[in-house]
């Protein structure tokens, strides 16, 4: 009977950890997007960020406006972001950040 009971029993565990794992990997049609979203901008800052220290490295100075850095590569898309930039000084790094409309 105990070995009976401990199978019955590691199969209900298995059982659950698949429920689990399942549960984890479907999500809601909105956290998906706002997650992809999220994955969107980041990457987008990573990018501008990449150019700026570019821009430091090649010049000796951080660009003085996100403009500047289209010498650089960076292309900016106002149609689907919104972007703040923020320069305190052309030796400290601008402060960027990036939002989705």
């Amino acid at each position: 009977m105990g070995n009976i009971d401990l199978k019955l029993t590691g199969m209900v565990v298995g059982l659950l950890v698949i429920i689990i794992v399942l549960m984890g990997l479907i999500t809601p049609a909105g956290n998906f997007t706002a997650h992809s979203e999220t994955r969107q901008t980041r990457a987008v800052e990573e990018i501008i960020d990449k150019a700026m220290i570019q821009c430091y490295a090649l010049e000796g100075s951080y660009p003085p406006n996100l403009e500047y850095l289209e010498s650089y590569g960076v292309i900016m898309d106002d149609d689907h972001y919104n972007y703040f930039f923020e320069a305190i000084g052309s030796n400290i790094k601008p402060t960027v950040k990036v939002f989705q409309k």
